[in-house]
């Protein structure tokens, strides 16, 4: 499963609970028409998190990147009601930024990937490595 995000923050004058309203109403459509798996979306709490990803988060759910292809193609062609679905959620949104995931299960048999723990006893870092997409290794953080 890949995930696309977006995060932006909305334009002065907006209401939230307008703007989330319209994301429901627009990537529920893509969901009906199973354009897309699902999508979340959530807001920034306390001020927490850096200031340059906005205050809103939507996650958007796929199967794969050629699902994701034809969300986009469907959505380009600018056909209502979709059109005006995504032109009320678009014209909402200041300042969004892009991102794609993939999010792979560890039961997931067709991703093969080798852990390891390296750095101290108390903050080792993982280190994964994908024998099918990369040969070069993902650092993270946490702790295994």
């Amino acid at each position: 499963m890949d995930q696309y995000h977006v995060f932006c923050d909305l334009r002065p004058g907006v209401s939230d609970v307008a703007f989330c309203d319209d994301v429901a109403r627009y990537l529920g459509r893509l969901r009906e028409r199973g354009e897309i798996r699902g999508f979340r979306v959530t807001r920034r709490k306390l001020g927490l998190g850096p200031p340059e990803l906005g205050e809103f988060h939507i996650a958007i759910d796929v199967d794969d990147l050629a699902q994701l292809e034809r969300a986009f193609q469907s959505v380009s062609e600018r056909s209502d009601p979709l059109e005006e679905l995504h032109a009320r959620v678009n014209q909402a949104a200041a300042r969004a930024r892009f991102a794609v995931h993939s999010v792979e299960r560890a039961s997931d048999r067709s991703l093969a990937i080798s852990c390891r723990t390296t750095g101290s006893r108390d903050f080792p870092v993982a280190c994964a490595r994908s024998t099918i997409r990369s040969a070069r290794p993902a650092r993270c953080g946490y702790q295994v």
